[in-house]
């Protein structure tokens, strides 16, 4: 959720904050020109750069510029509140996205055991290199996509006997 938005030298706005921590939704009301919508590009250029878009020239153009002043760099805040299992969930679930349109051939997962629930959406291959269980109660999971994941261990200590692996792979070199 968007707590807060703060953005300079971008269209008419500068020096401009939207505090709306708590508030459920927000309505915009203000004489032409004063900015309703330089807030909503200014939250479309955001939306771009979390969904990858990192080339200025595809996010802003010389007009967008405050009284086109060039030598003040254009500023853009955000302050987020997320659920812990939301930002776990939106990185894996674009991936498997991209993975879903060609866009991977393989998938390394780190994340522990919520990639291998997708592992069955996509063409591409998952590999899941296990760190460890974060708990017994995961073990289920592993075990209903065990026949589509390739999994790698860290350690024979980080090896569960039920589950099927493709290598074990050690952190660390010998001295």
């Amino acid at each position: 959720m968007l707590r807060r938005l703060y953005v300079h030298n971008f269209r008419c706005l500068e020096n401009f904050e939207l505090p709306i921590s708590g508030q459920s939704s927000v309505l915009l009301i203000g004489k032409n020109g004063s900015g309703k919508t330089a807030v909503g590009l200014a939250l479309e250029i955001l939306q771009k750069v979390g969904r990858g878009t990192n080339q200025v020239k595809d996010l802003v153009k010389p007009k967008d510029l405050t009284r086109g002043r060039a030598e003040v760099p254009i500023r853009f805040e955000i302050e987020v509140e997320l659920d812990a299992k939301v930002y776990e969930c939106l990185p894996i679930a674009s991936a498997f996205e991209q993975a879903a349109g060609g866009a991977f051939d393989i998938l390394h997962n780190h994340f522990d055991f919520l990639p291998l629930t997708y592992a069955r959406l996509a063409a591409a291959q998952l590999v899941t290199t296990i760190h460890g269980f974060s708990s017994e109660r995961i073990l289920p999971v592993f075990g209903v996509y065990n026949d589509v994941c390739h999994l790698v261990a860290i350690s024979a200590a980080d090896r569960h006997a039920d589950l099927d692996y493709a290598a074990t792979i050690h952190h660390g070199i010998d001295l």
